[in-house]
């Protein structure tokens, strides 16, 4: 039954792609037929998925496109997206997210990342309380390092962390993470999910606030086994819409000083974030029609991070500054596209599943905690590009979870200790 279900979906499929294919033109300036046929491979995708990150990865991915297209129909968007700096290449905008859309659609269909991934949410890995006291004042310890003010949201204080470096708010992101497992039973944990998420928000962090809310509602909704229906998604898009108007708000009192509620409800087709990134979008793919491909400059840029104290070529925001206004960030296409064009948009994003599967084929610790950082930093991959987790992945995920063992050890041997004096 399996096995016909995926033969349907992958010949609904294949005729998407056969009339995508035969009716693309760069001539008109928003190919509507296109643009249908992508929204059928979305739903067909999150039908498949349902609760999962590769909902998260479509959704949040083709958002993208719906700023342009605003801004193609009525001339309001944001920012530099609005101030049509760059003609916006809409059906290229459209084509590539499409070529993304049917990779992730092939591995949701031909892979078993949709049942390893419920099979590890649903690992148990209960700590000591000691661990969980310990685990939690590092979270908050860690926020007020990332931002050491008073609750306020100025802009031109919210970056200055009270320690050297930029990515104390992932290590957060990493405590908040190997405290999962004990946030339905454990009242200290529940408070400080909602310290820190009062910090973040207090002080203008709206992607990882964001990033913690999805993969924390994500996280719930799968363990509790939620059924997906009509009722469930008009449930979790209400939500939605109230969270992103509370973030858009944050966001224009953060950069202006002030803001309303309606206007914020208004915006949230042309969230401001989403805007920059589509423009970002929009920019890469001008830089791809009128400049010569990079043949990998980014990639080395962003493999020579991973290395501490090695340089690489410019990255994605630099070479893209020399040509055109930047507001910082980087598409999840952007830079394999500038780098080997449409072959390196089709390499890059199966790397990426390549990556997921390859995590969610073992139930341990840090499997555990690999994952859920992809799924609470969806956002900032999709959005700011994958340094964010990989970083992450390589040094403080090893580093938290090495501690969190050695107080793990030490608390059995004294537990080991102590029965062993009772009974002699």
């Amino acid at each position: 039954m399996q096995l016909i279900h995926r033969f349907k979906n992958d010949f609904l499929v294949i005729i998407l792609m056969l009339i995508f294919i035969s009716v693309y033109n760069t001539n008109i300036q928003v190919n509507i037929i296109q643009l249908v046929l992508n929204t059928i491979l979305l739903a067909t995708i999150i039908l498949i998925s349902k609760y999962s990150i590769i909902t998260l990865l479509v959704i949040i991915s083709n958002s993208v496109l719906v700023p342009a297209l605003i801004q193609l129909n009525t001339g309001k968007s944001y920012g530099l997206l609005q101030m049509n700096l760059v003609p916006i290449h809409f059906n290229q905008m459209l084509f590539y997210i499409f070529i993304y859309n049917v990779i992730v659609f092939l591995w949701t269909n031909h892979s078993n990342i949709l049942k390893n991934e419920k099979k590890l949410m649903k690992q148990n890995f209960n700590l000591s309380q000691l661990t969980i006291t310990i685990i939690c004042m590092l979270a908050i310890i860690f926020s007020i390092v990332a931002f050491p003010t008073l609750p306020g949201i100025e802009q031109s204080i919210r970056f200055k962390m009270l320690l050297p470096g930029n990515a104390w708010n992932h290590f957060v992101v990493v405590c908040l993470i190997i405290l999962l497992s004990n946030i339905r039973n454990n009242r200290m944990v529940q408070i400080t999910y909602i310290l820190v998420l009062f910090w973040f928000l207090s002080h203008g962090e709206r992607v990882d606030a964001a990033g913690i809310i999805l993969g924390l509602v994500l996280y719930l909704v799968i363990i509790k086994d939620v059924k997906f229906n009509i009722l469930s998604i008009i449930k979790y898009l209400a939500g939605f819409i109230i969270l992103a108007t509370l973030f858009i708000y944050i966001g224009n009192i953060r950069i202006n000083g002030d803001a309303s509620i309606v206007q914020s409800f208004n915006s949230i087709f042309t969230f401001s974030t989403i805007s920059d990134i589509s423009y970002l979008y929009n920019i890469s793919i001008d830089f791809f029609d009128k400049q010569t491909m990079l043949h990998g400059d980014i990639t080395r840029w962003f493999l020579a991070q991973v290395v501490p104290l090695v340089n690489g070529p410019m990255s994605f925001t630099e070479i893209l500054k020399q040509f055109y206004p930047n507001p910082g960030g980087e598409f999840i296409l952007s830079g394999p596209l500038m780098d080997f064009g449409v072959l390196g948009v089709i390499t890059m994003v199966n790397i990426d599943f390549i990556v997921i599967k390859t995590i969610l084929t073992k139930n341990n610790r840090y499997t555990f905690i690999a994952y859920l950082l992809l799924v609470f930093a969806v956002l900032r991959i999709i959005w700011y590009g994958r340094m964010y987790v990989l970083t992450a992945e390589i040094y403080f995920i090893p580093l938290l979870l090495a501690m969190v063992t050695l107080i793990e050890a030490v608390i059995k041997r004294k537990e080991g200790g102590v029965k062993w004096r009772k009974e002699f």
